[in-house]
Parts: C-alpha cells; structure tokens; sequence
C-alpha cells in the first residue's frame, strides 16, 4: 500500500469511528470504541495518566457533554485533559504513513477521540476551537526531529512556539476574533510546501474535513511558491492569488475563518546601509490584495518582520534569531557550521510568534 493509500485508509478510519461515536441518538454514544470502562472523572484522570491518553480525551468529551460545565469536569479539563490535547495535536501534526495495522487503527482511535472530545464538548456549553497553522518550514514543529533541549540542533517553527500565548488569562483578549473557553493550536506546517504542492497533494484537504465553524485557519505561504529552480513547488503570482482564494473559500464554506498571513521575511537583503528590504517580490503584495479583495482579515507579517529586523539589526538578527553560526555551536550536527538565513533558532521563532501574536490582537480589537 503506497503512502497516499494509508493516509485515505486512516482518514477513512477516523470518520468512521467519529460516525459511529457521534450516531446514537441522545447525546454522544458509549465509549466502546475506546474502552469499556464508565465514564467517571476517576477513570478519565487514570485513563490521561496512560500512555493511550487518548481513551482519557475520549472520556473527558463524555463528562464535558453529560456534566454541563460540572466544577469538578471543568477541573480535569483545565488540569489535565487540555494539556494532553495539545501534546496529542503537536504529536500527530504530520499524518502517520504506516503499512503497520496496528499503528493505522491507533491513529484512526487518536484521530477520533480528539473530534469526539470537541463535538461533545460544543454539545455540553463548553466551547473547544482549534487555530490551524496552514504553511511551510518556517511554521513548522520541529520538536520530533531535535533531542530535548536542542543541544544538538537549535532549529525551531515560529508554530511551535504560538500555544503558549493561548492562556486562560489571554483567551478574553481574542474573544471579538474566535469565541471559546479553550483554543488548540494545530501546527500543520510543512517543509518545502508552496500553495500549489500543499493544495495537490491532498494536505488541505486532510485539514478541510476536521474544520469545525468557528475555528481559525492561519495561512501563510511564499518561501515556496517563488522557487522557479523547483519545478514541482513553483507556482507564478496569479496562480499563488488562485490558491490563496482556493483555500479561502474552503475555509468559509466550513464557517471557519481564515486569516492570510504575509510570509516572515527571510535574512537579507541587508543594504550597505543596514537596512533589510522585502525579499519576496511581488508576492507579499499579492497576498495583501487577495485579502483585501476577498475580506479576508490579514496580519502584514513580512512589515512586522522588516520591522523588527531593522530595530534589531543585522549582527543581532543574525547571531540570534536565524540559523547561523559557527563550528563550535553545534560541532556534533554541524560541524562545519550553519548559513541558513530562512530557518529560525528558538529566539527568532518566539519573536515572530509574537508578531502574529500581536496581530491577531490588533485584528480582535485589543491593542
């Protein structure tokens, strides 16, 4: 079975299993396809604590429906099952290709419980959102491919370091954008991907089917698209304004909403003055129009990226936030050094982390 096979089998699974645990008249159905222990807030805390916790999401989405915002539910959400749904979507960000049955029925479970926990939840009053992350390297999760602490590479996606500003405290702050009692950041962020070759190859549409109404969808592309040396990524500006409307249109059509991201700038061009300029032609531009001719809300990164960059300036920016360095940095894994100035260290990732950060608040009105 080749890889676009498995992936249509898993996808396949998981509908299935959401089908069948969404079904039952009443409410959400038992929990048989997970385990056949009662729905109790003990089992669901034991069932978290295990290396399927899953099961426990699952269960947690049964107490969320039956207990309706119960103080004791409310708990192990905010305690215990919402950590564990942010580390079950960082873990399954990419899609699992396996000719293994057992790993393919694992993930279609996994795939399940985390709709089941967010349908159920929606049905209890509490409102669970998800803010996917649509784009190439520079968003991308890294952490699967770095030993812990990344003493070895430093290499980071800005989407890895964008949950943590989805705080209980920060929630209200972005209540005029997305209503919710709790946001999920899904980093779907892929390397080398243009809007033609994420559209094609199917991994929009693997996002499409799990939108619900109300969740965001951040898109940001044209690292990619601009690359005439790579045939199969290169798409020309009135093709990348199609795909940019293509997925917009998609987004709506599942009441979700999207939101046009204009591509971080990369590290250069510096002037001899010590000015960085835009390095991405007309691209940027064409994005902003997409967006204003469309009304999609945008948020101008490549600006707040020049921006910043230029107050930093180029030693700084450099040294610290791009993958540049020296021998001696990293000897095991480069051990001749680094001059990647697209891919960011942990620094500059949070830095442009913060920039969408920012602007998603001065989109909800907040700043």
């Amino acid at each position: 079975m080749n890889e676009q096979s498995i992936s249509v089998f898993c996808l396949c699974c998981a509908v299935m299993a959401v089908s069948s645990l969404s079904s039952c008249a009443g409410g959400p159905a038992s929990l048989s396809f997970f385990t056949e222990k009662p729905a109790t807030i003990e089992n669901a805390r034991a069932l978290l604590a295990t290396a399927d916790y899953h099961k426990g999401l699952a269960m947690t989405g049964e107490l969320l429906v039956n207990g309706k915002n119960d103080p004791e539910v409310m708990k192990l959400w905010q305690e215990t099952a919402e950590a564990k749904l942010e580390l079950l979507e960082a873990e399954l960000s990419f899609d699992l290709y396996s000719n293994n049955a057992a790993e393919k029925k694992l993930y279609a479970e996994q795939v399940a419980a985390r709709d089941f926990l967010i349908d159920s939840a929606a049905k209890g009053g509490f409102l669970i959102k998800r803010i996917w992350l649509v784009g190439d390297s520079t968003m991308a999760d890294y952490r699967s491919n770095t030993n812990p602490g990344r003493s070895l590479n430093p290499m980071t996606g800005w989407g890895e370091m964008f949950q943590e500003f989805f705080t209980q405290q920060n929630l209200s702050a972005v209540q005029n954008l997305v209503k919710s009692d709790s946001l999920i950041v899904v980093n779907k962020g892929m390397g080398g991907r243009s809007t033609r070759t994420y559209w094609n190859e199917g991994s929009w549409k693997k996002i499409s089917v799990r939108l619900r109404p109300g969740d965001l969808v951040m898109i940001q592309f044209g690292h990619n698209d601009s690359a005439t040396d790579r045939a199969e990524r290169f798409v020309d500006v009135p093709g990348y304004r199609k795909f940019l409307s293509m997925f917009i249109e998609d987004a709506m059509s599942k009441k979700a909403i999207p939101i046009l991201l204009t591509p971080v700038n990369r590290n250069y061009p510096w002037s001899a003055e010590g000015k960085i300029s835009n390095c991405h032609g007309d691209y940027t531009q064409a994005m902003r129009d997409v967006a204003q001719e469309m009304k999609t809300p945008l948020i101008d990164v490549n600006q707040r990226s020049l921006d910043l960059f230029n107050a930093r300036g180029r030693q700084y920016v450099t040294s610290k936030y791009f993958m540049v360095f020296g021998p001696e940095a990293y000897p095991q894994r480069f051990p001749k050094g680094n001059d990647d100035n697209t891919h960011f260290q942990p620094e500059g990732a949070g830095a442009v982390a913060n920039m969408v950060w920012e602007g998603l608040l001065d989109l909800a009105g907040k700043k």
